[in-house]
């Protein structure tokens, strides 16, 4: 599964940098994560852990998310654990007027079970997760 997408937001970077370097607040706007709980403590960055447990359906999907690129208010990256096996990384752009690009890509060589999302194209995938970033921006807006 690869997925790529770039999306505009009325935000500039600053204030949407929080929900996607600090992986428990993605929980906020990605309704499939049921919980994002920090391992460990001190600041964000790369080797930053958390534990995720999200749902596919009616079962959960428990990983562990590890920061590999941190470069504050910029760019952010994980790689999730099994059973996902993913990267995902942001890249934030700012734009005249306040906006932002968030470019974000996505790439899992699920496993087990979770295979099962190999059956599904990655279309669908696409539009749940610029979904998921519509919900950041109308959380930003409030």
């Amino acid at each position: 599964m690869k997925v790529a997408f770039d999306l505009t937001v009325g935000h500039p970077p600053d204030r949407v940098w929080p929900y996607l370097a600090e992986l428990g607040k993605r929980a906020e706007f990605v309704p499939q994560l049921d919980e994002m709980t920090r391992i460990g403590s001190g600041p964000v960055e790369v080797g930053a852990e958390w534990r995720s447990v999200g749902r596919m359906g009616p079962w959960k999907v428990t990983a562990i998310d590890t920061v590999t690129v941190y470069e504050p208010v910029s760019r952010v990256g994980w790689d999730t654990s099994e059973p996902w096996n993913a990267h995902t990384e942001y890249e934030l752009t700012p734009l005249e007027e306040g906006q932002t690009v968030i470019h974000m890509e996505f790439e899992a060589r699920p496993s087990g079970w979770l295979r099962i999302m190999d059956w599904f194209p990655d279309s669908m995938l696409k539009q749940a997760m610029i979904s998921d970033h519509r919900r950041l921006e109308a959380i930003l807006d409030d």
